[in-house]
């Protein structure tokens, strides 16, 4: 019943031999389906977590305001 924003996007992620090398192959710029202008200020942002080795996605809400974050992630892992 509040206000509602959505993204979409698209990465590749690499990690070497530990997770201190994690590292985007080039930089995410998630894209804005659609959006309550109650939401402008909220924003999301993609990038390499090197503390953990993985794909982290963080979320910028407004001060005051309780938000329910969704992330629904599928991903394709090859080790080897």
């Amino acid at each position: 019943g509040g206000n509602t924003s959505g993204w979409e996007f698209k990465a590749v992620i690499k990690r070497g031999a530990n997770a201190g090398t994690t590292a985007l192959v080039a930089a995410v710029t998630p894209t804005l389906i659609a959006q309550d202008a109650g939401a402008s200020t909220w924003a999301v942002a993609v990038t390499a977590d090197t503390s953990n080795g993985c794909l982290a996605v963080a979320v910028t809400g407004q001060a005051e305001t309780t938000i329910r974050w969704v992330c629904l992630l599928e991903s394709t892992e090859v080790t080897y």
